[in-house]
């Protein structure tokens, strides 16, 4: 059964106080190529297992498969200041390693809700 859409705050919380693995969904897009991706916010496991971390995950899926590609909430926002202060090259530069060099991923199986 669907949950309920939840206010930024109540996630924000989550994502400081919270230690329980669960993810809301920011968007969903579909790609040219028929996969589609959804950005979700949350907090997913550790390699560990023992422990959860505030993370933005990307859910690439098709039809035969889902991959998770995760990034920490702390990454994202180095990661974010340094393209707002980045020059047009710069983002070229990131654009062309990304392309020649796909990031590994792992699937968190957790709780999804809208946001």
């Amino acid at each position: 059964m669907p949950q309920p859409n939840q206010s930024i705050e109540e996630v924000v919380n989550h994502l400081r106080n919270g230690n329980t693995p669960k993810l809301w969904r920011v968007d969903k897009m579909e790609l040219p190529d028929g996969r589609t991706v959804m950005v979700l916010v949350g907090r997913v496991k550790m390699a560990s297992r023992d422990a959860t971390f505030p993370a933005v995950v990307l859910r690439v899926s098709n039809a035969e498969y889902a991959r998770d590609y995760t990034i920490g909430i702390g990454a994202v926002r180095f990661l974010l200041a340094w393209l707002d202060m980045g020059s047009e090259s710069r983002v070229k530069l990131l654009k062309e390693i990304i392309e020649k060099a796909g990031p590994s991923s792992r699937t968190q199986n957790v709780e999804v809700e809208s946001l």
